[in-house]
C-alpha cells in the first residue's frame, strides 16, 4: 500500500516539475501576475534549472522510499507534457483552429 502511494503522488509531484520545464512562457507569465514584476531570459535559465534539480531531487526522495518507481519516470512526464505541448502547436499553428 505505501509503495503505491508513494508511485502515485510522485508522479504528480514529477509532472508539477516537468510543467516549468515544457511551458516556461506560460510560468514566467503566471510568475509575473502573482509577482506584479517582469521576468526575463535571466529568470527562465533560473527556473529551468530549479525545475530540473527539483524533478532530480524528487525523484531521488521517491526511489529512495519504495522500489515501484524506475528512473525513467520524470523523463516520462516531461515527454508527456512535451507531446500535449506539440499537439497544441500542431493544432493551433498548422491546422489553423486557433485563428476562429
Amino acid at each position: 500500500m505505501h509503495g503505491r502511494l508513494v508511485s502515485k503522488l510522485s508522479i504528480a509531484v514529477f509532472m508539477a516539475f516537468a510543467f516549468p520545464i515544457v511551458y516556461p512562457d506560460k510560468t514566467l507569465d503566471w510568475l509575473s501576475g502573482r509577482m506584479g514584476k517582469l521576468y526575463g531570459f535571466r529568470h527562465l535559465i533560473c527556473l529551468e534549472c530549479g525545475a530540473i534539480a527539483g524533478l532530480l531531487v524528487a525523484d531521488l526522495v521517491a526511489l529512495s522510499l519504495t522500489s515501484r518507481i524506475d528512473g525513467w519516470e520524470p523523463i516520462l512526464a516531461v515527454a508527456i507534457l512535451g507531446l500535449f505541448r506539440c499537439i497544441k502547436w500542431v493544432l493551433l499553428e498548422l491546422l489553423g483552429l486557433g485563428e476562429r
